[in-house]
């Protein structure tokens, strides 16, 4: 069993756990997590514990899934509305991103260039390739930390953007 408060609590908070009754497996995970940090950020512990012991997590939960959706079809509709038909877009069941994709040979660092010109930001598909693929046409939008309204001005920025797509 594994998990991560970072999706749950606060993004920011790299924070996660693992339970397993294997303890070879468990020595093993030890000895990597301390190779690559040594250990957790105490007060992001601390801050957790907390929130848990004063807050109903599933009640949580429960309230960020409804923002969630509320969110998520916001930014579906917005980017069927104003994308043009050569962008392609995953329907996300979870989560907290719509992947996209430009049309082959396009690039979605150069597409960022401009947007952010628009004041419009989401993250190139650059950094998820293992390799140096150029162009890389896919980039990543978050649509949990914005309300509809702005979800659906910045989609409709970028989706002029691609008009020449």
């Amino acid at each position: 069993l594994f998990g991560t408060i970072s999706k749950i609590i606060t993004p920011g908070m790299r924070l996660g756990w693992i339970c397993t009754k294997d303890r070879e497996l468990m020595q093993h995970l030890v000895t990597a997590k301390q190779a690559a940090d040594l250990h957790s950020n105490i007060f992001a512990q601390y801050a957790v514990y907390d929130y848990l012991m004063n807050h109903e997590l599933n009640e949580h939960i429960g309230k960020i899934k409804t923002l969630y959706k509320e969110q998520s079809d916001a930014m579906l509709q917005a980017m069927k509305d104003f994308f043009p038909d050569t962008v392609t877009y995953t329907m996300p069941k979870g989560g907290m991103f719509v992947w996209g994709s430009l049309p082959e040979g396009e690039s979605s660092l150069e597409l960022l260039d401009r947007a952010m010109k628009e004041k419009v930001a989401f993250v190139p598909g650059n950094p998820f390739y293992v390799d140096d693929q150029k162009p890389v046409p896919t980039f990543r939008l978050n649509y949990t930390n914005s309300e509809p309204e702005v979800i659906r001005e910045g989609i409709r920025r970028l989706g002029r953007l691609m008009e020449s797509y």
